[in-house]
Order: C-alpha cells, then sequence, then structure tokens
C-alpha cells in the first residue's frame, strides 16, 4: 500500500526509466523498515527482561489487564450483546443510489 500511495510522487518522469526508480525507491524503503524492525526486535528483548524482572510492574499489568477485561464485559450488555454498532432513534440505514448520468454534454 505505501509503493502506490506514497513513492510515486518521488518518481521523476523526466529522468526516464519509472519502473526502475520505483523499484531503487522501494528497495531503499525495504532496507529503512527491515532495519527498524531489528532494532525493535532487539531492543524489546531487553525492556521485557527488565519489566518482568520486576514484581511491580506484573502487578501493574494483571490489573490493567483485569480492568480493561472488565470493561468489555460491561460495554458488551450495554450493546445488546452482539458487535453492531447501535443506530440512533429516528434513523435509517445508509443505502447508496447511484443518479442517471447525462451524457450529452460530453466532448468527444
Amino acid at each position: 500500500m505505501f509503493y502506490a500511495s506514497v513513492l510515486p510522487q518521488f518518481v521523476n518522469r523526466g529522468a526516464g526509466h519509472v519502473a526502475l526508480q520505483m523499484l531503487l525507491l522501494g528497495g531503499i524503503f525495504a532496507i529503512f523498515a527491515a532495519g527498524s524492525l531489528t532494532m525493535v526486535t532487539l531492543s524489546s528483548r531487553r525492556v521485557k527482561a527488565a519489566l518482568a524482572a520486576s514484581p511491580r510492574v506484573q502487578a501493574f499489568s494483571r490489573w490493567a489487564t483485569g480492568l480493561v477485561l472488565i470493561g468489555f464485559v460491561c460495554a458488551w450488555p450495554s450493546n445488546g450483546g452482539n458487535a453492531r454498532p447501535r443506530r440512533l432513534p429516528g434513523s435509517r440505514p445508509f443505502k447508496m443510489t447511484l443518479a442517471p448520468v447525462d451524457k450529452s454534454d460530453w466532448s468527444d
């Protein structure tokens, strides 16, 4: 998605070889993405070890997880027991209709 939405604005058509420019930019992006993900992976080991060693952090994590789960349980019945959002009273579901197109004023 990134390649199709962001990279084309950096391609210079006047320089030629548009496909080669896209491949080069995509390769640079892939290298930077791999580098940043590697750094996150390597640093997460140390962060996990530091957090796992602290009983205070573990207790907070259990409490926070419990509160989130209790929040989900309390919110579920208020939604009628299903995952669909409720509509406002008096509102109607959106239906998309296409208007006919007048092609008489189109020029060839």
